[in-house]
């Protein structure tokens, strides 16, 4: 008997949101996915390494079933990401697109520390701050191994009055007995396959379901909890889209798995900033090309991080860096000096 005969996706339902979908009427219906490489749809050894219908798909045909409208999708899953590419994008694509639901998918991605777990809250806090105050349905998948931040996410999610999917407390223990049971979900460490993607979307349209029998009530979703991991610190977290004193670097219009690249050096630029903030933090991108540069990022005249354009596991893939995490907001000096070919991809503060 097949996984997918035996589980019960009602019971991946671990939270439930305190607004929902009930009594929402909608000619267009805007659905965001935020994840890795399971959001985006890699399948190794599958045609192209992607998975078609991934769970992204299944789930945006269940929405559009339900509604009878058009679903429109932005799918912002990038492997390799955690929560806080997630909060970067939200303030980068988000903002202007407005969803009227989010799924969330890094438990996989994140580390299980305090720094992971306030980035995670921050992103929860700016997803619900968006105007359009969308429902946020949770997606806690896990590896072969059986990591996952579950646990941890859950917490927030209770918090917050989230839709919350724990596929590590109800799917994994169904297929971690065997590499028969493994391979109905994963070809590999944690991908999962045609069948894997089933059981996701099958998890989340559950929650979705649930949704609908929930009214939907914004006020409560945009009256934020106190903090419990310290996230409220992303509180007003946004992109520098104004920056002067660039010397060096050049405008630039390429794109690199989803995330626009503004600026580019292609040797020993400087950039010189002055801005007031508590948190800091520079996406790039990373190429297995020998001739990738670095750049070195100062603060207020002190090294605190270089960045690496070049690794051999490099595959021109967006990388963000948190350079700054304090108490207060303080008016800082902030530099960035780069040696050799290096793509700036942007810088958020708050």
């Amino acid at each position: 008997m097949s996984v997918l005969e035996v589980f019960e996706p009602d019971s991946a339902v671990l939270n439930k949101g305190t607004s929902g979908l009930k009594g929402r009427d909608f000619d267009n219906i805007n659905v965001a996915f935020l994840g890795g490489s399971v959001t985006y749809g890699y399948q190794p050894k599958a045609e192209n390494n992607f998975c078609e219908n991934n769970y992204t798909v299944l789930v945006a045909e269940h929405i559009e079933k339900i509604f009878k409208s058009k679903v429109n999708v932005k799918n912002l899953g990038i492997s390799g990401t955690g929560s806080l590419m997630g909060l970067a994008l939200t303030k980068r694509e988000l903002v202007e697109f407005q969803p009227d639901i989010v799924f969330v998918e890094y438990a996989i991605n994140d580390e299980r520390s305090a720094l992971a777990a306030a980035q995670f809250e921050g992103l929860i806090r700016n997803l619900l701050s968006l105007e359009a105050s969308p429902i946020v349905i949770v997606i806690a998948l896990f590896n072969k191994s059986g990591y996952s931040c579950e646990d941890i996410m859950l917490q927030t999610a209770m918090r917050y009055g989230l839709y919350f999917c724990g596929l590590k407390s109800v799917v994994y223990p169904l297929v971690c007995g065997s590499e028969e049971l493994w391979h109905e979900y994963s070809n590999d460490d944690g991908h999962p396959n045609e069948s894997g993607h089933r059981i996701i979307a099958e998890c989340a349209n559950a929650a979705v379901d649930t949704a609908l029998k929930t009214n939907f009530n914004p006020m409560l979703l945009k009256a934020l909890p106190k903090a419990i991991f310290g996230g409220d610190i992303y509180d007003g977290f946004d992109e520098l889209t104004k920056l002067s004193n660039t010397n060096g670097f050049e405008p630039c219009s390429e794109s690199f798995h989803k995330i626009k690249c503004p600026l580019f050096s292609k040797d020993n630029a400087v950039m010189s900033l002055k801005i007031k903030c508590r948190t800091l933090c520079v996406c790039y991108i990373c190429t297995n090309n020998a001739d990738a540069g670095s750049a070195e990022i100062f603060t207020d005249g002190k090294k605190r991080s270089v960045l690496q354009g070049y690794s051999i596991f490099g595959w021109n893939n967006p990388v963000i860096k948190e350079i700054l995490n304090e108490d207060c907001e303080e008016l800082h000096n902030i530099e960035i000096k780069t040696c050799g070919k290096f793509y700036l991809a942007g810088i958020w503060a708050n």
